[in-house]
């Protein structure tokens, strides 16, 4: 299976936009690649969804920055210091 890290701008992109590329990027997670996210990766992605001024733009609660980064954390809690590296892997 395909492993992957998806960056915290593709990650808040799924968040802000349910019905976007990002987002169905990310359901696809566990079916078509296995995903590789650390506590940095999701700290960041905090930060980012409580960042004023986009906020302001996309109206949502902190209940669902919290809901979603649970998510997150429940379904794709590797870290990518253990991300095993395979024969033919780039970088």
């Amino acid at each position: 299976m395909i492993r992957a890290v998806l960056d915290t701008s593709i990650l808040a992109a799924a968040f802000l936009r349910p019905g976007g590329i990002n987002h169905r990027v990310l359901r696809e997670a566990g079916r078509r690649y296995r995903l590789y996210l650390c506590r940095h990766i999701i700290e960041e992605l905090e930060r980012v969804l409580r960042y004023p001024r986009i906020r302001k733009r996309y109206r949502y609660s902190d209940e669902e920055i919290e809901g979603f980064l649970e998510a997150l954390g429940d379904a794709f809690r590797e870290d990518l210091q253990e991300m095993p590296s395979g024969e033919g892997d780039r970088g």
